[in-house]
């Protein structure tokens, strides 16, 4: 995972340029869901 800032963001900001890789060898880019509706789950355990 990549971003182009390493500052925090904070309420109202807009999510930062991140870039996740895909199971198929492409990228995921935030930016390219710009307007779009976009769920986020992030699961843990440890």
């Amino acid at each position: 995972m990549t971003t182009e800032a390493s500052s925090v963001p904070a309420v109202g900001d807009r999510f930062p340029n991140v870039s996740l890789p895909l199971l198929d060898g492409g990228e995921l880019r935030f930016t390219g869901l710009q307007g779009k509706k976009v769920l986020i789950f992030m699961w843990g355990s440890w």
